[in-house]
């Protein structure tokens, strides 16, 4: 990375944080957090599990997990992605199909494999339990993901407008009013490729700095958008199944999605 593609990066936000009222986008020297050390505080913890994306994090740590009793889940994309985890020893694998939300999980080799296709191809020659991610948003999706084989699912567009969810109230009204097809690939605001509803951030930001320096970025832009409720400059992450989500309890929007002949 170079000054000038740091420069570039910020003369793109700069109308953006004017329009909010923010000075102009600097990188703050600190990006990111110590991996090292927040994978120290994990074993100290020994939480059941620990879940990752991103890439592999090698055979020595994911022994270091299970010698501390903790079910190691990684994230794969590909069935390149989830080979190459089940050779580092990972006691299952978060396969993320093409129609999943927010932030792409792999690092090697990620075609956008439509879900079902997936599982099938992964456990053809995998001995490794598969968690399914992606476009799952009603019991017959769910069902479809456990017939192809899958152990668990994995769901996240379909409760970011649950009651309990965080979710913003400028990013809720976003997800209630998109029409379907409205999603779009991004690297704009964090420098990883994401799933997310299309916006001013997404159409207007072209030059984005590598992952997580382009996060760090635009750290202030979203936290400012939030707060005067301008859906236009948030990560709006969701998943192709976006029009299909609906509002409730979480409790509610689980019998949604729960097959009733496995009950």
């Amino acid at each position: 990375m170079t000054p000038e593609e740091v420069a570039a990066s910020q003369t793109e936000l700069a109308p953006l944080h004017a329009e909010l009222g923010l000075p102009a986008p600097t990188l703050p020297e600190r990006v990111q957090e110590d991996f090292a050390a927040q994978f120290q505080a994990v074993l100290k913890v020994r939480p059941a599990a620990f879940s990752f994306a991103f890439g592999r994090l090698g055979a020595d740590r994911v022994a270091a997990l299970r010698g501390a009793g903790i079910l190691c889940i990684g994230t794969a994309t590909s069935h390149l992605e989830a080979s190459a985890l089940a050779r580092n020893g990972v006691d299952a694998v978060v396969l993320q199909g093409g129609a999943a939300g927010g932030h792409r999980g792999g690092w090697a080799h990620d075609d956008l494999t439509e879900l079902l296709f997936l599982i099938r191809s992964v456990l053809l020659d995998a001995n490794l339990p598969v968690i399914a991610a992606g476009g799952l948003m009603d019991a017959a999706d769910v069902r479809a993901a456990l017939n192809a084989g899958a152990s668990l699912v994995q769901c996240g567009t379909a409760f970011l407008r649950a009651t309990e969810a965080g979710t913003s109230a400028p990013y809720r009204a976003a997800l209630a009013a998109a029409e379907p097809g409205q999603t779009v690939l991004t690297c704009a605001f964090s420098g990883r490729l994401a799933r997310g509803l299309a916006n001013r951030v997404t159409a207007e930001v072209a030059s984005p700095l590598p992952y997580p320096l382009q996060n760090a970025l635009t750290r202030d832009l979203r936290a400012a958008a939030a707060r005067a409720g301008r859906a236009e400059f948030l990560s709006l992450w969701a998943g192709e199944g976006h029009a299909r989500g609906r509002e409730g309890t979480a409790a509610e929007l689980l019998r949604i999605l729960w097959p009733e002949e496995t009950e």
